[in-house]
């Protein structure tokens, strides 16, 4: 089973409150990457410290598509409790924790708590709230971020000292804190909407503590792949062994796609009518799970190498496949001897034989079924997520 820590699919908890609305400003960018996790791997696990990540989700993909993920166990939400920030001020910077200690905020109370919180938000928009609760909380993991931090923390320092915004002033005798002029008033910073670490020194250690929790978690709960919050550009470059391991090139799929004329997925809203149930169809076949083994046998080839392994399956597809029907029954039933009357058992042959003995198991076949499942799915402009903005 492929498995993905996708924390771009996470609602990065602010202070203001105003992730969930920025979540759906990135609809096309989330739909995008959602489709993408969904093709390459047979499990999504989203880190989310409340539940507006599943809110979010539930209004860009649909309420009905959404609980078949969850059902099908195709979908899994990692609640990390309590917040994590750049603390500073007073003494030494470092990450570090916070939270309310009455446990009482939706980051810091019990999973059905959060999600219930969560659900209040977009209850107008809800026909089974009831359902989603029960499938929220049984599809949802616990962990904490002082766990998290624990493991990671003088591993991001350290990753820290190797970016363009280190300076050798930042340098602590304590492995935990970096130095930074202090002042009166502490300071909490996260991940938020000015968002700038390869400037801001205090945003590198923040999306380098956030990628290592990535790792973290996905050792934790045998994940293969990540999906990052924010690729980072030459920040990567410093850990790029282990990124070539752990996220592969995932760019190679849409080329891929691209160049076999399949729809750029982003344009599709899953909420209209049978769109996510179409894709979710397509996979989940056999085909797809076909295709998910060769893609990741081949993950660390570039963009050219991966188009010339794909060229070179196609040249392999069975000679046998390209004969008629009729011929492929004659030359069948001859060599085995099996002559069957005129009509009897035509469709148990053409189900079985042909599909499964003669189809293999080339990544052409779920190209083929996702080329023709986008030709069905509906394109619409004004985004789902139009009623929720309006109430």
């Amino acid at each position: 089973m492929y498995k993905t820590i996708s924390s771009r699919l996470t609602a990065q908890f602010n202070v203001d409150g105003g992730h969930l609305q920025r979540y759906l400003d990135n609809k096309q960018i989330i739909t995008k990457s959602f489709c993408e996790d969904l093709i390459l791997h047979d499990q999504i696990l989203i880190p989310t410290q409340d539940y507006l990540t599943a809110c979010g989700l539930i209004l860009i993909i649909g309420e009905k598509g959404f609980i078949e993920l969850l059902e099908r166990e195709k979908l899994k939400f990692v609640r990390t409790r309590w917040g994590f920030g750049f603390i500073s001020g007073k003494g030494p910077a470092e990450i570090g924790i916070f939270g309310d200690p009455d446990k009482m905020r939706p980051m810091d109370s019990p999973i059905d708590q959060s999600v219930s919180a969560g659900l209040n938000v977009i209850e107008g928009n809800l026909k089974d709230k009831k359902k989603l609760h029960e499938c929220i909380v049984q599809n949802s993991y616990s962990i904490e971020w002082s766990a998290i931090l624990d493991a990671i923390k003088q591993e991001s320092i350290r990753d820290l000292k190797y970016t363009k915004t280190w300076n050798s002033r930042y340098e602590s005798n304590n492995p935990n804190y970096i130095l930074l002029p202090k002042s009166q008033k502490v300071n909490v910073r996260v991940i938020g909407p000015k968002f700038d670490p390869q400037r801001n020194i205090s945003d590198t250690l923040l999306a380098l503590t956030q990628y290592n929790s990535d790792l973290f978690l996905a050792n934790k709960f045998s994940c293969q792949d990540i999906s990052p919050f924010y690729p980072m550009g030459d920040l990567l470059e410093i850990k790029n062994n282990r990124i070539i391991n752990e996220i592969g090139h995932t760019e190679n799929l849409w080329t891929l796609f691209e160049v076999n004329g399949v729809p750029d997925l982003s344009q599709f809203v899953l909420t209209q009518e049978s769109n996510m149930s179409d894709l979710l169809k397509v996979a989940t076949n056999k085909n797809a799970t076909d295709f998910r083994e060769w893609f990741h046998r081949n993950q660390e080839l570039n963009e050219k190498e991966i188009l010339r392994e794909y060229l070179s399956v196609l040249k392999q597809v069975p000679t046998i496949q390209r004969f008629p029907l009729k011929s492929l029954r004659f030359i069948i039933t001859t060599v085995t001897g099996f002559v069957p009357v005129l009509g009897q058992i035509a469709g148990v042959f053409d189900s079985f034989i042909i599909e499964r003995i003669f189809k293999g198991r080339s990544p052409k076949f779920f190209i083929d079924d996702l080329t023709k499942a986008t030709g069905s799915l509906k394109l619409q402009q004004k985004a789902a997520a139009d009623g929720y903005r309006r109430r």
